[in-house]
């Protein structure tokens, strides 16, 4: 009886031990399942849907070397995919031509990863970085960042005043010539008040180019001239002279100077007016 016993015993050891060799051998089968659900998430940025486009997080910064200025970037993931990016899709969209990205190769981030991509773009001009309406762009058609946001406010304070001494030393040889001539101009006496204008600064002039209806000029880039600042949007350019007047281009220059000079003599064509639309 004892003998029954043990060997009862033993045998259900065995199977117990076999269980749980069976049970170890399913887990590691099923592991590999497991895995390529999860890789089955990775996709690339431009195959995302917009509320996932989102949630991805783009910084760009310019720094400036001995060869121009360098743009690295830091991109972070809030989403819960693994998304790809190809470096070399990205690019600088100017107006007027685009530059791609100096790098190649796949960038891979995880969820809630973040990862630096040092020296995207090299040796810029900070002239046309600096300019409004260019931006940072991936494959093409998404815009991620403006490229003058790239730049600090000490590098566009540094631009802005470069500018400003530069347009100041070509009114003074400006005027140095109109005060050789002003014996011979008819139009002296406006030269002379123009003179004794007070100097508007860049931010006056942009309130009173709002003023005059034209709205937000953030838009808009500002560049001194003689006795007026000059803005520019591709349509302009819009000028405020530094007595206050405001000349738009085109057709709205002319509405301005009637709205502002109703009794103005300019020749005006009545029959002209109504067949203009």
């Amino acid at each position: 009886m004892r003998k029954t016993f043990i060997l009862l015993t033993g045998i259900l050891l065995l199977l117990g031990a076999s269980g749980c060799s069976n049970t170890a051998k399913s887990t590691h089968q099923s592991a590999p399942v497991q895995t390529s659900r999860k890789q089955a998430k990775t996709t690339y940025y431009q195959n995302l849907k917009k509320a996932d486009q989102k949630k991805v997080k783009f910084n760009f910064k310019a720094d400036q070397n001995d060869y121009g200025y360098f743009i690295s970037a830091k991109v972070t993931n809030k989403t819960d995919k693994t998304i790809r990016f190809n470096r070399s899709k990205f690019a600088l969209k100017f107006t007027d031509n685009e530059v791609p990205a100096v790098l190649t190769g796949i960038l891979i981030l995880k969820p809630n990863q973040t990862k630096k991509i040092p020296g995207l773009f090299q040796k810029q001009n900070i002239n046309e970085l600096a300019q409004t309406n260019c931006f940072i762009t991936y494959s093409h058609k998404f815009k991620l960042a403006s490229t003058r946001s790239t730049l600090s406010n000490d590098d566009l304070n540094n631009l802005t005043q470069a500018s400003n001494t530069s347009s100041n030393q070509t009114n003074n040889s400006d005027k140095q010539n109109d005060s050789d001539n002003s014996n011979n101009s008819q139009t002296a006496p406006a030269n002379d008040n123009s003179a004794n204008t007070t100097e508007l600064t860049e931010a006056q002039a942009r309130q009173k180019l709002a003023d005059s209806g034209y709205g937000d000029t953030s838009d808009l880039t500002a560049e001194r001239a003689d006795g007026a600042w000059n803005f520019y949007n591709g349509l302009g350019p819009w000028i405020v002279s530094d007595n206050g007047d405001v000349s738009y281009p085109g057709n709205r220059a002319l509405d301005q100077y009637q709205k502002e000079h109703p009794d103005s003599d300019a020749d005006t064509d009545d029959s002209d007016s109504d067949d203009a639309e």
